[in-house]
């Protein structure tokens, strides 16, 4: 089970350094080097959680008891950037945060491209609405850049006047621009001049428990 954990972790990492992921997950450099080379036949699930919610996988994932998803979280982060600290911003305050009106509380730390300065448009916030099942979970962790301008089927989220703070798909039809939810049972909502656009979502993440 060493050998199966280190070589996960050794690809989930690619080029990302050990340092690195000891400053993302607050696991000490010398455990996670231990992991890596096979010294520590039976990690503790103390240790194997905050890299596992890392990675966004479970702890069953790290050690090789239940396949990998196809598609990894984060994978237009560059493993090859540098750590970037942004913003977590409760759902509904994203307006009044961009408008200046609220100041966040807690802050993560991620993985960018080192030749972008997009972190300083980059927020993060939790997804909680159905509206967008079944491709985002309720809970799911949304990494947003505001500076993006949104295309055709992007993922966006806009505070809709006399509505609030939405997550949708934008959609163009003719000159007129919506946002329509993946669930059946939600509505399309037609964009007008007073509604606000907060940001392109850029990369999910789903802790699992």
């Amino acid at each position: 089970m060493a050998f199966l954990t280190s070589k996960i972790l050794n690809d989930l990492m690619g080029n990302m350094s050990e340092a690195e992921l000891a400053k993302a997950t607050h696991v000490p450099k010398a455990t996670i080097n231990r992991i890596l080379s096979g010294k520590t036949p039976d990690p503790r699930t103390s240790t194997l959680l905050p890299i596992s919610h890392y990675f966004g996988i479970s702890v069953e994932q790290l050690l090789g008891l239940i396949a990998l998803p196809a598609s990894m979280p984060f994978k237009s982060l560059s493993y090859t950037g540098s750590i970037a600290t942004i913003p977590l911003i409760d759902f509904e305050k994203i307006h009044a945060w961009i408008q200046k009106d609220y100041l966040p509380n807690y802050f993560h730390e991620i993985i960018i491209d080192k030749q972008t300065d997009a972190s300083n448009y980059l927020y993060i916030t939790q997804s909680n609405t159905w509206a967008m099942l079944p491709k985002f979970q309720e809970n799911t962790y949304l990494i947003v850049n505001r500076d993006l301008a949104p295309k055709n089927n992007d993922f966006v989220i806009y505070h809709i006047h006399n509505q609030g703070t939405v997550f949708r798909q934008f959609f163009l039809k003719d000159t007129h621009a919506f946002l329509r939810p993946l669930h059946p049972k939600s509505d399309i909502i037609t964009l007008r001049k007073e509604d606000v656009y907060l940001g392109l979502v850029i990369e999910s993440r789903l802790f699992l428990k």
